[in-house]
């Protein structure tokens, strides 16, 4: 090889270096200044989510100022499908783990044909479980889950296509040991998310009831009315009683907050947070007359 040709090779090889380098600072400049804009927003719509911030009712008491009616915290256990592993065997370890903790089923369909080849994702798949019908998944607009609990699978796949993004209740009220142990395993269940939601506690058990009421989800015959009133399909509202006469007073207004979130979908922090305004609707009642102090 005559040294023309060796200072022409190295001259192309240098050319072509630098050609390449080019090109990835045009590729860097079209990324981080011409498209910059747009990929800040997409990687923001990754990272923070909106979630809405339930308002608590109002309290009630009586005429000298007792309690009777109060708010107290009740743990969710919710699960967005987006966030969950693409792993079949990865997604059914966290079912049944969520199964075992809350003693929920799987699921409730018979699929003989599902997993019989691996015996352990077959066993994970259909875990066994205890019902505890307080627990239960609710579909407010029907009350077929007290004799027929569906199970955590049948909740997600239900939901994961048409509204993967927003979350699943799969689990009201959980005792707050449960909730610890799964806050320690929460790098361990992603998709799995922890919410607080104030429920009605009354002092005196029934003995009122006939008097203060109950609350329960919106009847679906009466949910056009509802909603006309801004009330979406989830909401609990009073359905006899005190609760239902005062419930304009009672029901308060919901705020949303923006979280920041990680790779699991846990929440991390919070941005920002318009307040939720709760009702605080005194009621004094004597006998059997009723008046609303406001």
């Amino acid at each position: 090889m005559t040294e023309f040709q060796i200072q022409l090779r190295s001259y192309l090889f240098r050319v072509g270096v630098l050609f390449a380098f080019a090109i990835l600072v045009a590729q860097l400049y079209n990324l981080q200044i011409v498209q910059g804009e747009a990929y800040t927003e997409l990687a923001d719509a990754n990272r923070f989510r909106l979630s809405q911030v339930p308002a608590s009712r109002g309290i009630i008491y009586d005429k000298n100022g007792d309690l009777l009616v109060r708010n107290r915290a009740s743990y969710n256990v919710l699960i967005i499908p987006s966030y969950l592993p693409d792993d079949a065997t990865a997604e059914a370890k966290i079912f049944a783990r969520l199964s075992e903790l809350l003693n929920l089923p799987v699921t409730t369909k018979l699929e003989p044909s599902a997993g019989y080849n691996n015996g352990h994702f077959h066993a994970i798949t259909h875990h066994q479980y205890n019902r505890q019908l307080n627990q239960q998944s609710i579909n407010p607009r029907s009350r077929r889950y007290i004799n027929a609990p569906r199970g955590i699978r049948d909740e997600v796949d239900e939901k994961r296509f048409y509204a993967p993004f927003r979350p699943i209740t799969v689990a009201e009220d959980v005792d707050p040991i449960i909730i610890s142990k799964l806050e320690e395993e929460r790098l361990d269940l992603p998709g799995v998310i922890i919410e607080i939601e104030p429920i009605r506690e009354y002092i005196y058990g029934d003995l009122l009831g006939p008097i203060l009421g109950y609350t329960g989800p919106i009847p679906q015959e009466q949910f056009e009315q509802y909603e006309a009133d801004g009330y979406e399909l989830v909401d609990t509202i009073g359905l006899s009683g005190l609760e239902y006469q005062y419930e304009d007073s009672l029901r308060g207004t919901k705020g949303l907050e923006n979280i920041e979130i990680d790779a699991t979908g846990q929440k991390i922090t919070c941005v920002s947070r318009p307040a939720s305004q709760t009702a605080a609707t005194r009621i004094r009642i004597e006998g059997s007359h009723q008046t609303g102090l406001g």
